[in-house]
């Protein structure tokens, strides 16, 4: 299950278009994943398409009914949960606490990033991911895509100078 969540996270971070295979195949290895329940959640909010509430709606429930103990998971459920709800701003806050508990979590990283573009919120953008960049280095196995997203959050920002330099190392 590791192995395929860790793909999953690989194609979500890539805009690869079979995250959505990926996340079905986590949740045929272990259908009580909480964080393939909360990202289904996540993702099929961030479709816009307001016929799949539904479905999102039941993502977040099933990742609510599967969640033990760890905080970090109920974070990521209290995100789902707050996106299906319309309340982005709480979402992307629970995100944010996730990466204060887990700043390698590059699916929280890039879901807050996401949502933050979404929102037009371009400097929170950028701040997030300097946060998350500064407590992980560039010796994450994600620094790379981590680098795409600070690149893109200066792009946002009208640093495009910075944004060319910082994207040219991501693809390094």
């Amino acid at each position: 299950t590791a192995a395929a969540y860790e793909q999953l996270v690989s194609a979500f971070l890539a805009h690869d278009n079979g995250v959505a295979g990926h996340l079905s195949a986590v949740l045929a290895l272990d259908p009580h994943h909480v964080r393939a329940w909360s990202a289904k959640a996540i993702f099929t909010m961030t479709l816009g398409r307001s016929e799949l509430i539904p479905a999102a709606r039941h993502a977040a429930a099933m990742a609510r009914a599967c969640l033990g103990t760890d905080p970090a998971d109920g974070l990521a459920v209290l995100a789902a949960e707050s996106l299906v709800n319309g309340e982005w701003l709480d979402a992307i806050a629970a995100l944010e606490k996730l990466l204060v508990l887990d700043p390698a979590d590059s699916m929280a990283a890039k879901m807050s990033h996401a949502l933050r573009f979404m929102l037009g919120d371009a400097a929170g953008m950028l701040a997030s991911i300097e946060r998350v960049l500064a407590r992980v280095g560039l010796g994450h196995r994600h620094a790379g895509f981590l680098l795409g997203c600070k690149a893109f959050a200066l792009e946002e920002n009208h640093r495009f100078q910075e944004a060319e330099f910082v994207g040219r190392s991501a693809v390094e």
